[in-house]
């Protein structure tokens, strides 16, 4: 799950205030489930926004639709209003960073303003009903070694990313230097290879990053999903 939190109220403001018509894009998948883009979330916001905007002395409209995902062009051709020539003065995207490039690439004469500031792939790993923390579990590295690592993600869950074990640096109890608040994940990973501590899921080699975001503008052609070569052409 894409997790992606609000921009302080200020922020868009301020980012909003050049323009008079203003289109809200709201999206119903990832930030939806993380609380931050569905159409409840985007009113109060909005809503929010507005009364700001006339607290400094500027009338904006600002007309919200419901789209599915932001991230398939499919989906944006189907809403009439991002057809619309001459009727908008920009368009602020509750969706992740891809969804606001590709609203971008389905109007390019449209500035697009991000609402919100795109995280981490996570998951919900505890709270009230089980969905109050969300915790960084991925960072996409295209190159996925999770088998080696008791399947966790030590890219995502260590501070300093140790791939090969820990840093060395933890606490008597456990806990990482540099964040005392957690737990060593190595610590975690031992454990679940063996009560004893003692890991044996295999060496990790060092990463191909140019499966990565990291590589630069990676592609995938849609036919080598199912393809274990990697083909970035």
């Amino acid at each position: 799950m894409i997790i992606a939190t609000l921009k302080p109220l200020d922020e868009l403001v301020r980012c909003i205030l050049p323009y008079h018509r203003i289109l809200v894009a709201g999206c119903h998948t990832c930030v939806t489930v993380g609380g931050v883009g569905g159409e409840e979330n985007v009113r109060i916001t909005v809503a929010a926004v507005e009364m700001a905007a006339h607290v400094r002395g500027r009338s904006i409209r600002l007309e919200i639709i419901r789209l599915a995902r932001q991230c398939e062009p499919e989906f944006l051709e189907l809403a009439p209003e991002l057809q619309e020539s001459g009727h908008w003065d920009a368009i602020l995207s509750f969706g992740c960073a891809s969804g606001v490039q590709a609203l971008r690439d389905a109007r390019p004469d449209l500035p697009v303003i991000p609402a919100l500031n795109t995280r981490f792939i996570g998951a919900p790993v505890g709270g009230s009903g089980g969905r109050d923390v969300w915790e960084s579990r991925c960072v996409g590295c295209g190159d996925c070694f999770l088998h080696l690592t008791g399947d966790i993600c030590v890219l995502a869950r260590c501070p300093r990313g140790m791939q090969n074990g820990s840093c060395g640096f933890e606490s008597e109890t456990g806990k990482c230097d540099v964040n005392p608040k957690l737990e060593c994940v190595w610590d975690i990973i031992r454990a679940r290879y063996h009560p004893s501590g003692t890991r044996n899921g295999g060496f990790v080699p060092a990463r191909n990053w140019s499966f990565s975001c990291r590589g630069g503008c990676t592609r995938i052609r849609a036919n080598r999903f199912h393809d274990a070569s990697e083909d970035s052409s």
